[in-house]
């Protein structure tokens, strides 16, 4: 996995893919960062001076730009029979230059996708149950402490949707600002909120 770690350079991969079958082949790559800036996919068929296909996806690219509706930047790559694909991945990001890369056949992407998007789910839901818990401890007893943690709750739960891309697919597909400065503004509430639900939760205030 490439990992130019926190840099504002650009980032270049070359692969090259051959399909030896007889039959065309589907492929899907996938981009397993939701948070890289851009990331453009050129194809070349190993002739051509100009590519055969072009794709962007990224947090500076509008949702809609995708080929594929999915959370994570994702590229269809076709193969005809006994021919060869040079793939270019070009990749910049204000956050870690992360550039995970996963090839699936297209006819097994669904099932994988699936069984990804359940776990977020699980995830997202458990948060919620803690969230509305504690909203009905603090309207009972009215304690500060706990209405700290109802809002330290919802910005892990919104640090993860942002983090694994859903805030983009599903709160604000095309609000190119939010999608990326939006971790920039949920990181530092993680961090107040920890330190005043702590503060609160030991009555530090008051020793």
């Amino acid at each position: 996995m490439p990992n130019q770690g926190f840099s504002r350079d650009t980032c270049w991969l070359r692969l090259t893919l051959k399909n030896t079958t007889e039959t065309t082949a589907n492929w899907l790559l996938q981009v397993d960062n939701s948070l890289l800036s851009e990331i453009d996919l050129f194809v070349f068929n190993g002739t051509d001076a100009l590519p055969l296909d072009q794709q962007r996806a990224g947090l500076s690219v509008p949702f809609s730009e995708r080929q594929l509706a999915y959370h994570a930047p994702v590229f269809p790559v076709t193969i005809p029979a006994q021919e060869t694909r040079t793939l270019l991945i070009r990749a910049n990001g204000t956050y870690s230059l992360q550039i995970p890369l996963t090839l699936v056949p297209a006819d097994q992407f669904s099932e994988r996708s699936h069984a990804a998007i359940m776990v977020q789910g699980l995830f997202i839901g458990g948060m919620v149950i803690m969230l509305l818990y504690n909203l009905f401890l603090y309207i009972s007893i009215r304690e500060p402490a706990y209405l700290f943690y109802v809002f330290w709750t919802l910005v892990i739960t919104l640090f993860q949707v942002i983090l694994h891309g859903f805030a983009q697919r599903y709160l604000w597909p095309e609000w190119l600002l939010m999608n990326q400065y939006g971790m920039a503004i949920i990181l530092p509430l993680i961090i107040f909120l920890s330190s005043r639900f702590t503060l609160h939760f030991l009555s530090l205030a008051n020793r």
